[in-house]
């Protein structure tokens, strides 16, 4: 990233893919083959939004399964094939819906497509500083531009 002649950056996180600078926020990413980069300007930013992102179908099927073990076990007692199948069956789909947890910062701004980044590996210290920089950040860049 290049920054402006009186811009100066004041935070990075997730190994440098997301910078925050004094006027801009900015990300570079790649996933499966596909790079791409998304720059917002501060004072575009209407709301930022911490939260978990899963899979519900994952967990709906483990419930669905979990359930059908019960009557397997009561009704066909002498035979616990299909309540060992359907309660590992619950278990894969419980394990796949763990996995599929994610930890996510929306930065959106004044309409368009938001800002999402993964802070799984970012320790909650580290996220509290990096979004109370990005707000202060946001409050100087706007008082500066009201001054002008």
């Amino acid at each position: 990233m290049i920054l402006f002649p009186d811009e100066q950056e004041l935070i990075s996180s997730n190994g440098h893919k997301v910078v925050l600078t004094s006027q801009r926020i900015h990300m570079n990413s790649q996933s499966w083959g596909y790079a791409y980069q998304v720059t917002l300007f501060l004072e575009d930013i209407s709301s930022v939004t911490l939260r978990y992102k899963s899979n519900v179908a994952f967990i709906v099927v483990a419930i669905l399964c979990f359930l059908c073990s019960v009557p397997a076990l009561l009704y066909f007692d002498s035979d616990n094939s299909s309540f060992t199948a359907s309660l590992v069956t619950g278990l894969v789909f419980l394990t796949l819906w763990w996995f599929s947890r994610k930890h996510l910062v929306s930065i959106h701004p004044h309409g368009g497509r938001p800002l999402e980044f993964e802070v799984d590996t970012i320790s909650g210290l580290q996220l509290e500083n990096f979004l109370h920089k990005l707000q202060w950040a946001k409050a100087q860049r706007i008082n500066k531009l009201y001054r002008l």
